[in-house]
C-alpha cells in the first residue's frame, strides 16, 4: 500500500469518526502532527474472531467467526453473532449477541445451540484507541465442555476466551499483510506471516450483520498452515451482492499474528 493510499485511508477514517461524534486517536501521522484523542468509536460493521483460551482448553483451542454491527448512538442495541463450525460435517451453529454499545465499546450476552447443546455466556469489548480495533473477553456460563457429533467430530468448548474486532476492509499488520479474493475460482489468498500455526477463514454478508436476526456467516473453516482456501460451490453467493472474506492467522500459542478482510461482489 502506497504512502498516499495509507494517508487517504486515515483521512477517510478521521472523517467517519467525526461524523459519529468522535475523532481519531492521539497518534502521530507523518510530519509530527497529532490528532484529537478518540472519544467515540465509529459505528458500522466489524468483523473479527473469538479465540478459545489455550490454557484452560489445552486439547483443541479453536478460533471462530465473530461479527457485529455497532450502532451510532451510545446505549443502542448491537446486532451480531459467534459462529461455532469447525468441520464441514457440522450443522450451522450460531450464537446470537444481545448487547448495547457504549462510547468506546460494547458488552452483553450470547446464546445459541451448538451441535445440539445449549450455550450462553457474556462478553465485553473495548476500543483500543491506538490500534483502532476492539479487544475483549468472553465467558461461557456452562464452562468447559466436551461435545461429540456422531459420525462427524469430537471437540472441547472452552469456558473462557478472548475476542478481537476490526473495521471491514482493513489489514493488520497494515504494511505486511493482505487478503485477496478471485471471483472466478472463489479462491481466498493471504500473505505469509512468520510463526503461522492456525488459519481462520470465513465469508460473511455485511448486510445481514447490520439487519440482525439471521446467521450472517455463510462459510467458515479452521485450517492448518496454508496460504489459500477455496469457498465451496455449495455456498450460495447471490449475483451482484457484496460479501466480505475474512482471515485470521495465529501462532502456536494461539495468539493473533495477522488479520485482514476484503469485500467482493459476487459475479
Amino acid at each position: 500500500m502506497s504512502q498516499i493510499t495509507r494517508f487517504g485511508w486515515m483521512l477517510a477514517f478521521a472523517t467517519a469518526l467525526a461524523g459519529c461524534g468522535g475523532a481519531v486517536g492521539d497518534a502521530k501521522i507523518g510530519g509530527g502532527h497529532t490528532t484529537t484523542p478518540v472519544t467515540f468509536a465509529p459505528a458500522g460493521v466489524y468483523v473479527g474472531y473469538y479465540q478459545e483460551d489455550p490454557i484452560s482448553d489445552t486439547a483443541d483451542a479453536i478460533p471462530g467467526a465473530l461479527v457485529l454491527s455497532l450502532p451510532t448512538v451510545s446505549g443502542a442495541a448491537v446486532t451480531g453473532s459467534m459462529d461455532y463450525r469447525f468441520q464441514a460435517c457440522q450443522t450451522v451453529n450460531t450464537a446470537a449477541l444481545t448487547a448495547t454499545r457504549s462510547d468506546l465499546g460494547t458488552s452483553g450476552t450470547f446464546t445459541g445451540t451448538v451441535d445440539a447443546t445449549t450455550q450462553a455466556g457474556s462478553f465485553t469489548a473495548t476500543l483500543d484507541t491506538t490500534a483502532l480495533n476492539f479487544t475483549g473477553t468472553y465467558s461461557n456460563t456452562n464452562g468447559k465442555q466436551a461435545v461429540t457429533v456422531a459420525g462427524c467430530t469430537s471437540y472441547t468448548l472452552a469456558g473462557v476466551g478472548t475476542i478481537e474486532l476490526f473495521p471491514i476492509d482493513t489489514n493488520y499488520p497494515k504494511d505486511t499483510f493482505d487478503v485477496t479474493y478471485i471471483t472466478g475460482t472463489r479462491t481466498i489468498s493471504w500473505s505469509s506471516i512468520t510463526g503461522l500455526s492456525k488459519v481462520l477463514v470465513y465469508v460473511v454478508d455485511p448486510s445481514v450483520v447490520s439487519a440482525g436476526g439471521a446467521n450472517p456467516v455463510l462459510w467458515q473453516a479452521v485450517l492448518d498452515p496454508t496460504l489459500s482456501s477455496v469457498v465451496p460451490t455449495s455456498v450460495t453467493l447471490t449475483p451482484n451482492h457484496v460479501y466480505e472474506v475474512v482471515v485470521e492467522l495465529s501462532n502456536g500459542a494461539r495468539a493473533r499474528i495477522a488479520f485482514g478482510s476484503r469485500s467482493f461482489t459476487a459475479p
